[in-house]
């Protein structure tokens, strides 16, 4: 989450998601950012998530809480 007092609610409202799309991204070549991690967490059949991460150890990916739900 950015933060700054005099722009907060322009960062908000330019550096957020709507649609599932990511505004002014660019797409990563493959094997680009070795330390990204992309999860897919299956809860169900008919219930999945998906969040990224980042390496902190070869096996241990730090992520966002609420990509774990609970």
């Amino acid at each position: 989450m950015f933060f700054c007092p005099c722009s907060s609610w322009w960062l908000s409202c330019h550096f957020s998601t709507e649609g599932g799309k990511i505004f002014w991204g660019t797409e990563a070549k493959p094997h680009s950012h070795p330390y990204m991690a992309f999860l897919e967490i299956s809860e169900s059949e008919s219930h999945q998530k998906q969040c990224d991460g980042f390496l902190v150890e070869k096996d241990i990916v730090m992520t966002a809480a609420h990509c774990n739900g609970r």
